[in-house]
């Protein structure tokens, strides 16, 4: 019994021997496969990281009218942030914002309190939640809105939006805004609606006759181009028929040839396909007329809805630093849909597509000096973004020397300056008066670097203040130079020259005092001469003549024998005693 029961356990631990090393080996497996969940917190963020701040649902097809609920969600799975900034734009023409909602909102702490400006159409919000976490489509804030009239509408995020981590960094990499299709009311009734030029129709084939007018017509309000990438997570189709259908089926796949296989009673002149993956797909349409033939068509469209990869933006290096033209290298790929195009945003502003000089290389004059931050954007065809931060400096040339040639300049001069620069660089001097807006004049510097700079304006009493700007060929510029300060007096000519009424005033002063004084000299003559009534008794004055007498005197008897003298007329030097008659 023994020797029978060796074998036996001689095989039960070869099998565990092999069976062990197996088991091991799946377990060690299956832990490759499926690996355990990141922990909540994480410490650093990943080099590359999707942190995305999206609008949801990302497309749809509304009436106008209607209210529309929209959700703004932040997804950040590999790193914790703690904030979030947004501003979102859209046409007050297109859409009014009713209402925005906090409620179920994870931020806790409000830095910008949610508000709508429903003159330039925006939307500004900004807050921090309880802890630095982790999220994947974490609720920010609910956007209630109406929209006004048929065609499309967007809700579009601007470049300032932000997605903050612990250290107070900005993480964000892209966002998804959204694009909705606005139908009117009366589009219940597909029988009536034209389908707009701009949009492509698929026309089919009737099997077993001819014709020319295709009994289908299908369009896509979220997809109007089928040659076109799009990043909607849903597609709506819409039907319209010529003619009586008796029956419709409807197939939705990635195959060209595809067949449609499901049966719809009654008849649906609309169909709504959500949860689209990447990729081609087609809807096919198989239509029964009412004679008995059959329809088909099929509608492509192109769905994309992941962000480009491995993009990376660099600088050339430059060899001066103080050269604005920069030039920017980037790469990234996209295997769905491929790259479309780059942006650029320098400082803050407002992306713009720059200048491209070959594959992967944009050029960019920066002008100004300092050191600037660029934010690099690229889209894939479908509209997904994906950006990159990189800083670089432009450093300053040397600024201009200045120094007056005549510092006792007067009113009514011009100034004249002696410059010092670099060699062929345009001086840009601004003068101003008084604090006033400055009047900007320029010169070019000789050979050696120096220039004789003289004003076109002509000076006015007052304060000045002067400073110049180079700018060389490249475009590069320097710091200001040291301002240099003149005081301009009042001259009598120059207030002559600005006043003319001041010399005819003077003038006119003149001519009256000169007048005053003929007639005083006048009165003064005439005050020394006296005239005496013929028939007014005069008193004479028996004593030493104090006066010259130039008169002729009359002899009139009286009846009693008197002598009267009777004066005609007399011209009296006053002395004393007075003898004013």
């Amino acid at each position: 019994m023994m020797n029978r029961a060796l074998p036996r356990i001689r095989l039960s631990i070869i099998v565990l021997f092999f069976l062990v090393p197996l088991a091991s080996f799946a377990a060690t497996s299956t832990t490759d496969i499926m690996p355990e969940p990141a922990a909540p917190l994480v410490t650093a963020c990943p080099v590359i990281t999707a942190s995305t701040i999206d609008i949801t649902p990302k497309v749809g097809t509304y009436v106008v009218g209607d209210d529309i609920v929209l959700r703004v969600v932040v997804t950040s799975a590999e790193c914790p942030l703690i904030g979030v900034e947004a501003s979102i734009e859209y046409d007050p023409k297109e859409v009014t914002v009713t209402s925005v909602s906090r409620e179920g909102s994870l931020l806790t702490s409000w830095t910008q309190e949610p508000s709508i400006n429903e003159e330039i159409g925006e939307i500004l919000f900004g807050g921090t939640l309880a802890t630095s976490t982790p999220l994947t489509d974490g609720l920010m804030l609910t956007i209630h809105a109406r929209p006004l009239r048929v065609g499309e509408m967007r809700m579009s995020f601007k470049n300032e939006s932000a997605i903050h981590e612990g250290s107070g960094g900005n993480i964000l990499t892209g966002f998804t805004s959204g694009k909705y299709r606005i139908n009117p009311k009366e589009l219940g009734d597909l029988s009536v609606v034209s389908v707009p030029a701009s949009e492509e129709v698929v026309a089919g084939e009737v099997l077993g006759a001819a014709t020319s007018a295709p009994a289908v017509i299908v369009s896509s309000p979220t997809h109007p181009n089928q040659s076109a990438w799009y990043n909607a997570s849903s597609s709506s189709f819409l039907f319209q028929f010529d003619g009586e259908i008796t029956s419709l089926r409807l197939g939705f796949d990635q195959k060209l040839n595809g067949r449609a296989r499901i049966a719809y009673t009654p008849i649906v002149n609309t169909k709504e396909i959500v949860d689209l993956e990447n990729g081609v797909w087609f809807l096919h349409v198989s239509a029964v007329l009412a004679e008995g033939e059959t329809y088909e068509t099929s509608y492509q469209i192109q769905t994309d809805r992941t962000l480009p990869e491995n993009f990376t933006a660099k600088e050339v290096v430059r060899s001066d630093n103080s050269d604005p033209n920069i030039t920017i290298m980037v790469n990234a790929t996209d295997t769905i849909s491929g790259i479309d195009h780059y942006e650029f945003a320098l400082d803050g502003g407002v992306s713009e597509r720059w200048e491209s000089l070959s594959d992967g290389e944009f050029h960019h004059n920066v002008v100004s000096p300092g050191t600037h931050e660029l934010t690099a954007l690229v889209y894939d065809k479908a509209g997904n973004m994906l950006s990159q931060k990189l800083s670089f400096e432009v450093i300053s040339l040397s600024s201009p020397r200045l120094s007056l040639k005549d510092p006792n300049v007067q009113e009514g001069e011009v100034l004249a300056l002696s410059i010092e620069s670099l060699p062929g660089a345009t001086v840009d001097i601004s003068i101003s008066r008084n604090g006033d807006s400055p009047t900007i004049e320029h010169t070019v510097m000789d050979a050696t670097g120096k220039g004789e700079f003289e004003s076109a304006l002509t000076l006015s009493p007052g304060s000045y203040s002067v400073v110049a700007i180079a700018t060389d060929a490249r475009g590069a510029t320097s710091k200001e130079s040291e301002r240099i300060g003149v005081t301009v007096s009042s001259s009598l000519w120059g207030l002559m020259s600005r006043h003319p009424l001041i010399p005819i005033g003077i003038l006119g002063l003149i001519f009256i005092a000169a007048l005053g004084f003929f007639m005083f000299r006048k009165m003064r003559a005439d005050d020394g001469r006296e005239f005496i009534d013929d028939e007014e008794p005069v008193t004479s004055y028996e004593s030493t003549p104090t006066a010259r007498e130039i008169s002729e005197r009359q002899e009139v008897s009286s009846s009693r024998g008197q002598v009267v003298l009777q004066p005609r007329s007399r011209n009296i030097e006053v002395h004393a005693p007075p003898t004013r008659l």
